[in-house]
């Protein structure tokens, strides 16, 4: 018990590593990186998040915005 959805998803696709909101920032899972590098693109704005989900960053926009 106590076990979540994120407990059985691979790295890549647990909520936190595609985006969080952490000391202000938003982190995106950067999927171009992955699987050699587990990276993380940090973004101070929306406009940032933006270009972040235009360059493939992430395939999870939705959560990126919804987040800010």
């Amino acid at each position: 018990m106590g076990k979540n959805i994120d407990d059985y998803l691979p790295f890549i696709l647990k909520n936190t590593n595609i985006a969080r909101i952490e000391n202000n920032v938003v982190l995106i899972g950067d999927r171009r990186a992955y699987p050699l590098n587990k990276e993380f693109v940090v973004c101070h704005s929306i406009e940032e998040v933006a270009v972040a989900i235009e360059t493939m960053v992430t395939q999870g926009g939705v959560q990126c915005v919804l987040l800010w």
